[in-house]
């Protein structure tokens, strides 16, 4: 084939993957409601769209659903919007979102934004694939999982467990038991107040920079590494290993455990 055949080719390829892009998008929005009762954890799976959730005085669980229909006409795009089915169910001490889709193929899609109000005090469980993850308010264990998008978690107290694969991760709240891994992105870690026992911190990436801001009086044995960047401590740390890509050592007494790694990045304790 020669370079002009080849540019054709090429040409047409785009033009008709570009074809197939839906031109069309209906939206549409449902508004659910369920008394909190006895429940204390709340659990949210989308796959195609964001979840934000706010943790406030109330003794509702409330939830505003937008439903996208993405095709190539106004009218096939409704359809599929009308076709996803959306439940607020209350299971012992559990409320789950229930969310019912049609199977798609190729670029045509269904997506859900979930927009939750919610007692501040409950556990969350909530798990996306292409969509942010965001919490605020919520006094309870966060656990959250997704596989393109940041995790954004605020006013944190009972602890997290965040994972993304492409995305950064941020969370600003007390110091409790912390997990946090990402694939491609950095992590910022903001503590703002001090626990009442003893805690395990552990903050991983493979292409990112992780960040730690300490609150008073902060005390841990470290484990941190990198492959490609510094790691810098403005905290004084008693060092009892150092190499070009570990450090290991003490902050203070050592009560807690923290270990930080990633491959390509720098580590900051502040």
């Amino acid at each position: 084939m020669n370079k002009k055949a080849l540019i054709i080719c090429c040409l047409s390829v785009v033009i008709l993957t570009a074809g197939c892009i839906p031109k069309e998008k209906y939206e549409k929005y449902v508004n659910l409601t369920a008394p909190a009762g006895e429940a204390e954890s709340f659990s949210a799976k989308t796959h195609n769209g964001k979840i934000v959730v706010n943790g406030s005085e109330t003794s509702e669980c409330n939830i505003t659903a937008k439903i996208t229909g993405a095709a190539m006409t106004q009218e096939k795009a409704k359809e599929l919007a009308e076709q996803v089915k959306i439940e607020l169910l209350p299971e012992g001490k559990i409320i789950k979102v229930n969310i019912e889709r049609p199977k798609t193929t190729g670029t045509v899609y269904t997506a859900v934004d979930l927009d939750v109000n919610l007692p501040a005090g409950m556990n969350l469980s909530l798990e996306s694939h292409n969509g942010k993850i965001c919490s605020s308010g919520v006094t309870g264990m966060i656990q959250a999982v997704n596989h393109n998008g940041k995790i954004t978690v605020t006013d944190a107290v009972g602890g997290a467990d965040l994972e993304t694969h492409n995305g950064k991760i941020n969370y600003t709240g007390k110091l409790a038991d912390l997990r946090f891994k990402s694939h491609n992105g950095g992590i910022d870690i903001q503590c703002t107040g001090q626990s009442e026992k003893p805690c395990t911190i552990s903050a991983e990436t493979h292409n990112g920079s992780i960040e730690l801001i300490t609150p008073e009086n902060f005390s841990a044995a470290v484990d941190a590494s990198t492959h490609n960047g510094l790691i810098h401590s403005d905290l004084p740390i008693t060092i009892t290993k150092k190499t070009d890509n570990n450090l290991e050592g003490t902050i203070g007494e050592g009560r807690d455990k923290l270990h930080m790694e990633t491959h390509n990045g720098s580590i900051k304790i502040k």
